[in-house]
């Protein structure tokens, strides 16, 4: 499922042989996680009906896990979230 996609490339490890306190893996990573969050911003906005009870509880308990990462999710999905 998509949204599981989503979530797991959120979750993304460095590649083998990559220091996770590197610069340029927290620059990757952050990239990262800005297409995952315009992706599912897009999504939510424009697909919103598509949704079912079951995919907004597992992204409302992943916005909430994730609420101390950067960029933050809560930040920009709760908004849209609650226009939904």
């Amino acid at each position: 499922e998509l949204l599981d996609r989503l979530i797991a490339r959120w979750n993304s490890l460095p590649p083998v042989g990559t220091n996770a306190d590197s610069n340029e893996w927290k620059q990757q990573r952050t990239a990262i996680r800005i297409r995952v969050l315009n992706v599912l911003k897009a999504w939510m906005e424009k697909f919103s009906f598509e949704w079912n009870v079951g995919q907004f509880t597992t992204l409302q308990n992943w916005v909430d896990s994730a609420s101390t990462d950067q960029p933050s999710p809560s930040a920009v999905l709760s908004r849209v979230m609650g226009k939904v």
